[in-house]
């Protein structure tokens, strides 16, 4: 199957999957800001995961395009974290602006490491 189907069929799922995630954490009363955060958290610690069964062989090339480079990247929303953020700052200040810029990256970076780590665990 050519490369690109592969993408734009995890891209779509991606995509309606952090529509339903958003979704469900607004009607649950979270700001869009913490549903952008929550979603790009849960991406980074399947990346993270995804990262390591790449290295160790289990994910192919195929897998690898229609997993990470379209549904995690479309399911995870870097850019609307930039929108959320200026939104932020300009409703709320720039401590909250600030908040939400540290907590997307102490989470993100922390996901994509513990990923990794219970992925490792898990094949050893």
């Amino acid at each position: 199957m050519k490369e690109w189907l592969l993408v734009g069929g995890g891209g779509f799922l991606g995509a309606v999957l952090r529509s339903a995630c958003t979704g469900f954490a607004v009607r649950l009363g979270c700001s869009a800001a913490a549903a952008t955060l929550a979603v790009n958290a849960a991406g980074c610690l399947v990346a993270g995961g995804l990262w390591f069964a790449a290295e160790a062989g289990a994910v192919g090339p195929r897998a690898r395009a229609f997993l990470a480079v379209g549904l995690l990247a479309a399911f995870t929303t870097f850019s609307t974290f930039g929108v959320d953020t200026l939104e932020l700052a300009r409703a709320r200040g720039l401590g909250p602006a600030l908040a939400n810029v540290a907590g997307h990256l102490l989470l993100g970076l922390g996901g994509v490491a513990l990923g990794y780590a219970l992925a490792r665990a898990w094949a050893a």
